[in-house]
């Protein structure tokens, strides 16, 4: 969250612009648009305009929260990009080196299958720890964006 001094920069900056980063019009993140309200409210900008947005920003977060307890590998594109995304660079190695291991063994056709259902779960593998580093990432932004929130609402 540290990086930018945003109390300072947003001194400078006009009431319509704090509005527009505030109200997410901005590319800037969510720790950005935080203290740009903050700014407004030390103007004593209209308090409706500001309290409007920052309701808008907690549905928001509520839906990311609930978005996230039910989030599972099962039901993810998350997980299933990256699974076919492996599956794919694990296929193309396989096939780069089948013609190798396939001189040195009699009996390649098991060895294929045998080789293909080792593949697939090493993938699912993967696929579940990166799903998983995923979810944790998300878990923190919704927690980073749970303590802006708060310190918006108490200054």
């Amino acid at each position: 969250m540290a990086g930018y001094n945003w109390q300072k920069i947003f001194k400078a900056k006009t009431e319509k612009e704090l509005i527009q980063i505030y109200s997410g019009e901005s590319s800037l993140n969510f720790e950005a648009e935080i203290y740009a309200g903050l700014e407004l409210k030390n103007r004593n900008f209209d308090f409706q305009t500001i309290d409007r947005i920052h309701q808008q920003k907690i549905i928001q977060l509520e839906r990311d929260i609930d978005e996230c307890k039910f989030l599972n590998y099962t039901n993810s594109k998350y997980f299933r990009n990256q699974l076919l995304a492996l599956i794919g660079i694990f296929f193309i190695i396989f096939n780069l080196v089948n013609r190798e291991i396939q001189n040195q063994l009699d009996s390649g056709i098991y060895y294929r299958y045998l080789f293909y259902i080792i593949i697939l779960l090493i993938n699912i593998l993967i696929a579940k720890l990166l799903f998983e580093r995923f979810k944790r990432k998300k878990h923190q932004t919704i927690d980073e964006k749970t303590k802006l929130l708060k310190m918006m609402k108490d200054d």
